[in-house]
């Protein structure tokens, strides 16, 4: 049982019923999932030094109990090249409900994947795998898996999206690692079914997959 993870969850649900983006990689990290290069700056100067730590461009998202959702309130700012625009960028984050901070985070390239769970309350954690990004809504490319899953159910479970050729290579790009890729997943789904007890969802949205390696990008668990 993972005990760490445990502490993390139930602090969240005492402070604010749901896990946010950097407690979720928190947890991540202490269950060996890859996640992107962050800091949580509370401050302007944190934000500053963040940059300079992980270097330019950067991505700025908003940390708040109040907000689910960061992209509804336009609470992520992509590409930002410099200190001027992310004092900038800061500042506008600022002005949102609930602020506590913004995640810094270098820009990542690749596929954008969806990787999720829902708990059934007869089967346990159901296991959701497709391409992500801001279009999943639309074009719900998924799969589904029971957890904890098996490398061979994975694999089936990649090669049955629509858009799988994308992971392959598609038209002279890269394909993707995809050991590291099942890797993440296995270890996900173990995650999500070591959790059952505690954890209602989580959603993990976008996952950058690439010839590197995959990484977890942006995160939340919503508790039971």
């Amino acid at each position: 049982m993972n005990d760490d993870a445990i502490r993390i969850i139930k602090k969240a649900k005492k402070d604010q019923g749901w896990v946010m983006e950097p407690q979720a990689k928190e947890i991540f990290s202490i269950s060996g999932l890859k996640t992107t290069n962050y800091r949580w700056a509370r401050t302007s100067d944190e934000a500053l030094k963040a940059a300079k730590a992980i270097g330019f461009p950067v991505t700025a998202k908003i940390v708040s109990p109040q907000i689910v959702h960061k992209t509804e309130v336009h609470g992520v700012i992509l590409n930002i090249m410099n200190n001027e625009d992310l004092i900038s960028s800061y500042n506008r984050l600022s002005l949102l409900a609930g602020f506590s901070g913004v995640i810094i985070e270098g820009m990542e390239k690749g596929v954008e994947l969806i990787i999720g769970s829902k708990n059934d309350h007869q089967f346990g954690p159901v296991i959701l795998v497709g391409l992500g990004g801001t279009s999943v809504e639309i074009y719900r490319d998924v799969s589904i898996l029971m957890a904890p899953a098996r490398e061979k159910e994975i694999t089936a479970a990649l090669n049955s999206l629509q858009g799988s050729k994308l992971l392959r290579g598609y038209r002279g790009a890269e394909a993707i690692n995809f050991p590291k890729l099942t890797a993440l997943i296995k270890k996900f789904s173990m995650l999500a079914w070591e959790l059952r007890e505690y954890v209602d969802s989580i959603d993990c949205n976008p996952v950058f997959a690439s010839e590197r390696g995959t990484v977890i990008a942006d995160a939340r668990f919503i508790l039971k």
